[in-house]
């Protein structure tokens, strides 16, 4: 109904007069009553605790046109001055609302603890403020941002600390990204002037997705874009609990500005005359190999180094291997081009002798037998050899490979250069890879010098005359092989430098006078590899009318049998050899 309700009672009055009586009997009675209850018979409530300066009936009009129903808007807003300028600039969120009354959300009268503003932040929109949420915006809690110390308008800030409402007001942010984030600003001043989203965004401050690095007077290249910000971007004051990260004003004309000089100085030009922003590995080497002049260092290259990749000692990953093994301090481990802890050549290769030479005269120095140009041949030669060592080379032995005798203990290994026994047998044995010994074991008790010398195997002049068996006679012209042939079955295996020699010698076997291979009654041991003939002149009975020789006592049958000793050959007189073994000469 647009107009007031009207019914008619019993009496037949209208209900417009009953009330307009009882207005009447209600003002009459206010006439009549103290002014506090006056006010209370008035007022449909208490007021809200922050309009509670308010209450009284002397101030119902502060807020109340006589004659008019509810709050005057106009009234509310000559005292919430702040919100009047910002309704009359169309800024905010009351701007929004057009034809709406504020008495429609901000109800009062309803006791000191009810709260004038009512709202769901959830369901608020932000965005009818003038300030959208965005991003990490949208996740923070309303009193995040709308603190005390965030409100930047001064006209606000003394409202609300005037009404006491500062610690519950909205009003007054700053929609500027340093007016709530003053305190988390790591720049200082060194941005004035310019907007945070230059290069922040509401996601996140840590990833600058606006910033460009390359629009800036030092591009990045190289290593250097995979580098992390605060790498190169470090605090202002070093320890400092809020000290301005240094971005801007950073010097960068030479890469020592943040490098430091591994190479101390010493070395000529930029560093990119050799280097490059790919890695400090990366170098440029055909420029930094032709410029860098390595006599100036403690080590001037010659020879094989000179050739030598610089990469080959100066890299770490290099370090390994079975020929050389590199050693680096840790200090400068990391370098551009490691020194490497060098005090001798067994710092950088491998010693291939194993510790051989460790008690050689001029101990185990590379350079006693090696140069720089190349590990063979070596410095160490037969003069050297027969001056240094306790067996001196003569004859055949001054022709033989040095491997020959200095074996390989295992194939692909080092030859073994140290030889504990020097004595013919050690060398000249049966069953070894050498010539083998053609003389078995008759002459265990001779020495071979006895009989030979280095220079062949052939015995140039033997003298059978200190021998128990002087050859006279024809005897004296019978080739030795006639009377000492080998044995069939026995035939010695020699190298080719000493099969001549070695299969010219017989097997000698012991011979007793009297011995014939006939059929006649044996005097003592047969002669075998003997011809007939032969034996039969050595065995011929006295008085037979065959001769041994002019000599009566050689046409005399021997009584004693020759023993091996008694028929070996001999150059020296009794007594130690020179070999080590003992000879006989009776």
């Amino acid at each position: 109904m647009t107009g007031p309700a009207r019914w008619r009672g019993a009496g037949g009055g209208s209900v417009a007069g009953v009330a307009a009586g009882a207005a009447l009997l209600v003002v009459a009675a206010l006439a009549l009553a103290p002014r506090t209850a006056a006010a209370q018979l008035i007022s449909p409530g208490k007021l809200a605790r922050p309009h509670a300066q308010l209450e009284g009936l002397e101030h119902c009009t502060e807020c109340h046109e006589l004659g008019k129903r509810g709050a005057d808007d106009a009234r509310c807003l000559t005292c919430h001055e702040p919100l009047a300028r910002r309704i009359a600039a169309k800024q905010g969120l009351h701007a929004t609302y057009t034809g709406q009354r504020c008495a429609e959300c901000h109800k009062d009268h309803f006791g000191p603890e009810f709260a004038l503003v009512r709202l769901d932040s959830a369901a608020f929109d932000h965005a009818k403020t003038g300030y959208r949420l965005r991003l990490a915006h949208d996740t923070v809690a309303c009193r995040s941002c709308h603190r005390p110390e965030n409100i930047a308008d001064p006209d606000v800030r003394a409202y609300a600390t005037k009404n006491g409402v500062l610690a519950t007001t909205d009003l007054g942010l700053n929609t500027e990204c340093a007016s709530c984030h003053h305190k988390d600003d790591p720049h200082g001043t060194q941005f004035a002037g310019r907007a945070c989203t230059a290069c922040h965004n509401e996601a996140t401050w840590k990833k600058t997705a606006g910033f460009d690095h390359a629009k800036t007077r030092y591009p990045l290249t190289g290593a250097h874009d995979t580098v992390p910000c605060a790498k190169c971007h470090t605090a202002e004051r070093a320890g400092a609990a809020r000290s301005p990260v240094r971005y801007a004003g950073l010097p960068f004309e030479r890469c020592s500005d943040c490098h430091d000089d591994p190479h101390h100085g010493v070395m000529k030009g930029t560093c990119a005359s050799c280097h490059n922003t790919a890695g400090w590995h990366r170098l440029q080497q055909t420029q930094f190999e032709a410029s860098f002049d390595h006599s100036r260092t403690k080590f001037p290259l010659e020879g094989a180094h000179a050739r030598a990749k610089c990469a080959d000692c100066h890299r770490p990953r290099a370090a390994g291997g079975t020929l050389i093994r590199l050693r680096f301090a840790a200090a400068n481990a990391q370098d551009a081009y490691p020194p490497p802890a060098a005090a001798n050549c067994l710092s950088c290769h491998v010693d291939a002798h194993h510790g051989e030479f460790a008690h050689a005269k001029g101990g185990a120095a590379c350079d006693n037998c090696h140069g720089q140009g190349a590990w063979r041949p070596t410095t160490y030669d037969i003069a050297r050899h027969n001056r240094e060592t306790t067996y001196k080379l003569t004859g055949a032995h001054l022709t033989v490979p040095c491997e020959e005798c200095h074996v390989r203990p295992a194939p692909g290994a080092m030859s073994q250069l140290h030889i504990a026994k020097h004595e013919c047998a050690d060398c000249h044995l049966n069953g070894s890879a050498r010539p083998k010994n053609p003389h078995g074991d008759q002459f265990t008790q001779r020495g071979c010098l006895d009989c030979h010398v280095t220079d062949t195997f052939k015995i140039a002049s033997f003298d059978h005359s200190k021998t128990r068996y002087p050859l006279d006679g024809a005897h004296r012209h019978v080739p030795c092989a006639s009377c000492r042939p080998p044995p069939l079955a026995a035939k010695p295996s020699v190298v080719a430098s000493t099969a001549a020699a070695a299969s010219s010698l017989a097997t000698i076997q012991p011979l007793t006078p009297g011995t014939t291979t006939s059929g006649t009654e044996p005097q003592g041991k047969a002669i075998t590899g003997v011809p007939q003939a032969m034996a039969s002149i050595i065995t011929r009975p006295k008085g037979s009318g065959q001769s041994m020789g002019k000599s009566s006592a050689a046409a005399r049958p021997r009584k004693r049998a020759l023993s091996r000793s008694s028929i070996s050959p001999t150059n020296s007189t009794s007594g130690p050899s020179s070999s080590g073994f003992t000879t006989d000469s009776k």
